[in-house]
Parts: C-alpha cells; sequence; structure tokens
C-alpha cells in the first residue's frame, strides 16, 4: 500500500496498478458512485469495492468487479486472494467492467441524459 496523496496523472497510476479497492464504509456526503470505480473499470483493471450506496448499482459482484462487505477485513482479504489467483476470473469481470462503461456511461448517452433534466428543469421554471 502505498499513500500518494493528491495525484495528477491517476490513469498511469490505475493502468499499472494490478487492482483498485475501493474500501468505503458509506458513499454518504461523498459522490454515491465514486469516479475511481468507473475510471477504473474503463482501464481495464478489476475493482473490489464496499457495497454500499450507490456502488452496489455499478458493480455486479462476479459480473463485472467485486463486491465486500463494508468493514469486513476478512471478506477483503478473501477478494484479494481470488483477485490475484485467478486470472480467468479478472478476464471475465474486466471484460464485464469495460463492456459496462461503453453501455452506460458512453459520452453522448450521458451528455442526453444530462440534457433530458436540463429540460426538465427549465419547464418546471
Amino acid at each position: 500500500i502505498i499513500r500518494l496523496g493528491i495525484v495528477h496523472n491517476l490513469e498511469d497510476l490505475i493502468c499499472s496498478s494490478d487492482v483498485i479497492v475501493v474500501p468505503y464504509l458509506t458513499t454518504f456526503g461523498i459522490a454515491d458512485q465514486p469516479m475511481a470505480i468507473l475510471e477504473t473499470m474503463a482501464c481495464g483493471k478489476p475493482v473490489i469495492a464496499s457495497a454500499v450506496g450507490g456502488i452496489s448499482e455499478i458493480i455486479k459482484n462476479g459480473i463485472n468487479g467485486v463486491l465486500v462487505k463494508p468493514g469486513d477485513p476478512k471478506d477483503l482479504a478473501n477478494a484479494l486472494i481470488r483477485v490475484i489467483n485467478d486470472k480467468s476470473f479478472v478476464q471475465k469481470i474486466t471484460k464485464n467492467a469495460i463492456n459496462y462503461i461503453v453501455q452506460e456511461h458512453d459520452i453522448k448517452k450521458v451528455a442526453s441524459q444530462f440534457e433530458k433534466v436540463y429540460y426538465e428543469i427549465i419547464q418546471e421554471t
């Protein structure tokens, strides 16, 4: 574990990592769907994250990432061991993660969703 503080080359850091762990206890007061998870998935790296808040909407356990119980070090350790030792599992979840990003977070789709919200707000005022 290396504590880096503020990182200016996040993509390079993610791409050089074997796995990204996002062990939140809660997403209350934080982005409900952390960008670090989406960025990691887009880079084709495995994500292990706590099953809290909107994280469970992004990651489907064993499909495009691994969800662990928040605050459970044994569950986290078991997830890390599986990701380190099971290369076919990692290939499956990272492929599915990239597909999820392409399908759900494509720039045109996201822009269209924002546009829809803006028009709804304008119509209400």
